[in-house]
């Protein structure tokens, strides 16, 4: 195993305020945030073959050696199946944080970030949920989308996945914190890495955004597309797409959620909001 490798892996949930948590711990000078916050090497298993050799994962840590932590803050590594014992055995001090919010919340922004890049075509909430079982056999998926990305109840079911990372790492090594709380907990949360929490606030990165007909466009099957997967290696095509998106689609303000959908839904997330009502 090439050294330095990361030690430190904010895993998820994605919309649970990652960006902005991984912003505020990359600042603090004994954490070394790399330039591509999520590189997704360990989540193989969930997003399909390709991504990152070693060699182009560990150089993204070159020279991090003075800093205490190495921060790998790929959100979508809670649900890899795979990725807790690969971590564990490449990083095995390593410690984990899980960042969460209130399911129903989550599985509405989600699907609301999916269908503003075009990788949802789907547009009601309700009708995604109900074309799970279709998505799960390879069904009414858009190309080029890994089908788990769509998996809504799955994405909003947490509670099983925090479990196996703390099988994995033990609690005292997977810190969850909320997205409701998390700009008065991330002072704790730098203490209980063992470092002195510095003069910093917690920044607001990431908001909603609405769905904007050129930039799910530039998500489709295109020239464009097939010549930026000849050129670019995969973690600069993931970094180019993220930026163009975030240029082309315009934040929005967060709608509540239907009553209706809540309903529905909470009863399937029991098991989560319980393990929210016991984090601080």
């Amino acid at each position: 195993m090439r050294a330095p490798w990361p030690n430190l892996f904010l895993v998820g949930a994605p919309r649970c305020g990652t960006t902005s948590l991984f912003t505020y711990l990359a600042a603090h000078p004994e954490i070394f945030g790399p330039s591509e916050k999520e590189p997704h090497y360990y989540d193989r298993d969930l997003l399909g073959p390709g991504g990152m050799s070693e060699d182009e994962y560990a150089a993204l840590f070159a020279g991090s050696e003075p800093e205490r932590w190495r921060l790998d803050a790929s959100a979508l590594y809670l649900y890899s199946p795979g990725a807790p014992a690969a971590i564990a055995r490449d990083a095995p001090g390593a410690h984990i944080v899980v960042s969460l919010r209130d399911p129903v919340e989550l599985v509405a922004s989600w699907h609301k970030l999916l269908a503003a890049s075009g990788a949802e075509t789907i547009l009601d909430l309700v009708a995604a949920i109900d074309a799970e079982p279709e998505r799960r056999e390879g069904r009414r998926v858009p190309p080029n989308v890994s089908p788990a990305l769509l998996l809504y109840t799955e994405i909003g079911g947490f509670a099983k996945h925090v479990g196996r990372w703390r099988e994995a790492f033990g609690e005292d090594r997977v810190h969850v914190v909320r997205l409701e709380t998390l700009g008065a907990t991330c002072a704790d949360l730098v203490r209980t890495l063992g470092l002195e929490p510095i003069q910093q606030e917690l920044p607001h990165l990431n908001p909603a955004r609405r769905t904007m007909g050129v930039a799910a466009l530039l998500n489709r099957p295109s020239p464009l597309r097939s010549a930026a997967r000849m050129l670019l290696p995969q973690g600069a095509r993931r970094a180019v797409w993220h930026r163009v998106n975030r240029a082309l689609t315009p934040t929005a303000e967060r709608d509540p959620v239907d009553p209706g959908l809540r309903s529905r839904l909470e009863p399937r997330f029991a098991a989560e909001l319980d393990l929210l009502a016991r984090t601080s």
